[in-house]
């Protein structure tokens, strides 16, 4: 389905990208024998019958997809904290060594290897009908929400409009610009929570959640009883806080008024 894929890790991430690309390959022809394809051709700022956009979707139809990028595997610390990136100067699609390895970790649609791959396709495509300039906001983020039928509420069309994805990899020595695929920074289970240290000074932590990513986990240990304070700032719409036990179990929780 990719013309190459330049790899040097491990099996079990070289199996996450055979599931992946074939998980990839069922959503675009979906979307193509329903005749949803076409109608995101206003993600990237164009009619469905611009010439290139129209080509593009003829191709994938008849099950070429020779246009798609190389993709290479990079090492996380190449990647400026991105899960994966393209760019159009490589005509390259980038990703993490440890995010593919671990990938089968992740189950939020959108930020799982799917839901990147089919991220970076959408710049890549956007890069395509647009040479010339790139399009505003996070597009390739807005084409995989749209193909994976996911829901985004009006804060999350916002904050996607807004959103800088354009970032600068470092590749064999030399550092090029690409559109990037950012990660979820808390785990959504509470097996893949991520672990933070709460101490006498305040600490602030920033992420995101929404329709499509729900649920944010985060995991610390306290050594004896202590008064907790824990507040949300920066809202956008109504979020809520739950103290659970390391078994799950909830203890505590804050709803409207930002603490606990």
């Amino acid at each position: 389905m990719f013309n190459n894929v330049e790899s040097g890790f491990n099996h079990e991430g070289i199996n996450n990208l055979d599931v992946v690309f074939q998980n990839v390959r069922n959503v675009l022809f979906t979307a193509l024998s329903n005749g949803f394809l076409p109608t995101l051709a206003p993600v990237f700022g164009i009619n469905a019958d611009s010439s290139q956009f129209r080509s593009l979707v003829e191709d994938w139809a008849q099950g070429d997809f020779s246009q798609l990028p190389s993709i290479k595997i990079l090492p996380s610390s190449s990647m400026n904290g991105a899960n994966g990136g393209f760019s159009d100067k490589n005509r390259t699609i980038y990703l993490s060594s440890d995010y593919v390895s671990h990938a089968s970790a992740d189950r939020d649609p959108l930020t799982g290897l799917t839901g990147t791959l089919l991220e970076e396709i959408g710049h890549f495509v956007d890069s395509l009908v647009n040479p010339v300039s790139d399009t505003l906001g996070d597009e390739g983020e807005l084409f995989a929400a749209n193909l994976m039928g996911l829901s985004l509420s009006s804060q999350e069309q916002e904050r996607i409009a807004q959103e800088n994805d354009h970032s600068f990899f470092s590749v064999n020595g030399q550092i090029i610009p690409i559109e990037q695929s950012l990660p979820d920074l808390a785990g959504n289970t509470l097996a893949t929570a991520r672990v933070v240290t709460v101490g006498a000074t305040a600490t602030t932590f920033t992420d995101f959640v929404g329709n499509l990513d729900t649920d944010d986990y985060y995991k610390f240990t306290l050594a004896s009883n202590s008064l907790l304070d824990l507040k949300l700032t920066g809202l956008t719409a109504n979020a809520y806080i739950e103290i659970l036990d390391g078994t799950g179990a909830w203890i505590t929780g804050s709803y409207n008024d930002g603490i606990v």
